[in-house]
Parts: C-alpha cells; structure tokens; sequence
C-alpha cells in the first residue's frame, strides 16, 4: 500500500517534507505491506536495488536516488 508518492511544493511542506526531497520528483514512495514488518520490507527493498531506505515504525521510505543513504525515523 502507497502512504505517500509525488507531493506538490506545497502539500510537501505541510506534511513536513524536507526540501529537495525525492517525493516532488516523483522518485520516492512510502509504503507498507499489511503483515510484513517494515524491516523486512526495507531488506527486500534494498535486495532488488533501492538506494534510499528510510525505516519507521509502521512504513518504508524508498525511493530511487544515485547514491545509497538510509535512516531510521
């Protein structure tokens, strides 16, 4: 299931965005699996090539930079 994927400029920022982030790009998606934890849904993610990964407590950050970062929020 899709939390969140492309955010206008302002929908971005009232959600509390980060500037820049890959959201406005349509390159980043949040989502979560019911069942599945999200540590082993980010685990997938990075097995079959995602290079932003950003772990919560109920959803993943994934998205499609060019240079491998991940976090926990």
């Amino acid at each position: 299931m899709i939390n969140s994927g492309y955010r206008c400029p302002q929908y971005n920022e009232e959600v509390g965005g980060v500037p820049g982030s890959y959201h406005l790009y349509g390159m980043a998606a949040d989502v979560r699996v019911p069942g599945m934890e999200p540590g082993k849904l980010i685990q997938y993610a990075h097995d079959v090539g995602f290079l932003g990964l950003g772990l919560y407590h109920t959803f993943c950050h994934l998205d499609i930079r060019y240079k491998y970062s991940s976090w926990e929020g």
